[in-house]
């Protein structure tokens, strides 16, 4: 006998125990063994014969029936899903764990397969005697093997269901993926596709803070008791409430002995925290923190840079939509269209963000973080507030605006806002001091 493998090993012992089969057969068609079957079979019927040895020829006439029909239903499923095995060999070979307990599962169920074929091999090959006295002994060792196989078919069939249904996610992913990158070349910017470069810049961010901000002044960290006031406040509380769309503007304003040369915002740690608990509880978001430091940057970049990261967290809906995201794209074209009037460009911005927005449903809340809102090009930065307000305004989810501004490089006043959305605005205005520690010293 030569096997490559547990395919070939199974198909020997499969032959050979229904040659085995077979050869029963045949010889219960001839002479006293016809006659000895047929009793076996119809043994509760015959009178007459032994009759105090009723009770002892039934229980043997129907253990030797439950034996072979256990033997038979068990054959009868293998045949047509052993063949499989190999194919599912040659398709699952990838190292990952779930198609590696599929490989293993396989062999546990060749295994059992070749088990039941070698009992049943012997069952058929053994003489009168031996399978009188296998029947009587253990009646139930066939119906445990044939369970055993049944079992290890079963739980092939669930994992290849758990595979299958991790390859149409994969697939459904890879099409996200592309769409997502569409969106970020045709809306021209190709920085967002990269998670891992956000999180980096996220962290540069926060270590620029730490390196900038003075220890000696209040820099609205966890446990300064600025913040703590702040939180404690009416106006956070009101942004804060669940049943409501809000915009919360934080103006704070650097103390004035190192105004003139501190380009750092000593609020601008409470927002970075609140994207971490954003990203740690998988909360909707988008954020845009605007530099410092050099390039001033204009309303359409902010904006966009914002709606594409909610476009991101929706491209399942959009997967088989393509009117509907192809009408996302030409809206941010007409938005990005420098050959426009700027004030025409505004306009389309603040129609592209309810249209973004839609995509979430009423009883979803998405967080809108902006930092730095006075970094925007000075004669742009009302209209920002404008669009943000009117995310707040329109929107059928539940919206939470959070925008950073420092007092000492605008001087932002509350009539600066449009009626439209003042109701949903929410003004906290802060001065940093030295901290208490340092004033002790």
């Amino acid at each position: 006998m030569k096997c490559r493998d547990y395919q070939a090993f199974a198909d020997y012992w499969l032959d050979i125990s229904k040659h085995g089969k077979d050869d029963l057969e045949r010889a219960r068609q001839r002479g006293w063994k016809k006659w000895a079957a047929r009793y076996q079979t119809f043994g509760c019927g015959v009178l007459g014969f032994m009759k105090d040895w009723d009770p002892f020829v039934n229980a043997v006439a129907k253990n030797k029936d439950e034996t072979e029909s256990s033997i038979a239903t068990a054959f009868m499923s293998i045949r047509d899903r052993i063949i499989g095995f190999k194919m599912y060999q040659d398709i699952y070979k990838e190292s990952n764990a779930l198609e590696s307990d599929l490989r293993a599962k396989i062999v546990d169920a060749y295994s059992a397969v070749i088990t039941l074929a070698i009992e049943a091999t012997w069952y058929y090959k053994g003489g009168g005697l031996r399978r009188l006295l296998r029947t009587i002994g253990d009646s139930g060792k066939f119906k445990r093997l044939a369970s055993d196989v049944e079992d290890s078919i079963v739980a092939i069939r669930l994992r290849c269901d758990d595979l299958l249904s991790q390859n149409v996610h994969g697939l459904e992913q890879k099409m996200d993926d592309l769409a997502w990158n569409e969106f970020c070349s045709a809306w021209k910017l190709a920085h967002l596709s990269s998670d891992q470069s956000r999180v980096e810049g996220l962290a540069l961010y926060r270590r620029d803070l730490s390196h900038n901000l003075r220890p000696d002044m209040d820099q609205f960290s966890a446990r300064d008791h600025q913040r703590l006031a702040f939180e404690a406040s009416s106006q956070h509380r009101t942004w804060a409430d669940p049943g409501r769309s809000a915009v919360l503007i934080l103006v704070g304003y650097t103390e004035q002995s190192i105004a003139t040369f501190q380009p750092y915002c000593w609020l601008s740690p409470w927002v970075l925290d609140l994207i971490g608990r954003c990203r740690r509880e998988r909360r909707h978001h988008a954020y845009y923190i605007l530099p410092a430091k050099g390039e001033v940057v204009a309303l359409e970049r902010v904006v966009a840079t914002l709606l594409l990261q909610l476009v991101r967290l929706k491209m399942p809906a959009l997967r088989d939509d393509d009117a509907r995201r192809r009408g996302l794209m030409d809206a941010y074209a007409a938005a990005a269209d420098t050959r426009q009037p700027a004030g025409q460009r505004v306009g389309a911005s603040r129609a592209l963000a309810p249209a973004v927005l839609a995509l979430f449903d009423e009883g979803e809340r998405v967080d809108v973080l902006v930092d730095r809102l006075d970094k925007c090009a000075a004669a742009q930065r009302v209209a920002l507030l404008d669009v943000l307000g009117a995310m707040a305004r329109a929107a059928r989810c539940t919206v939470k605006v959070v925008v950073i501004v420092s007092g000492s490089d605008w001087a932002f006043e509350d009539c600066d806002l449009d009626r439209d959305y003042a109701h949903h605005v929410v003004v906290y205005r802060a001065a940093q001091q030295r901290s208490k520690e340092s004033a002790d010293e």
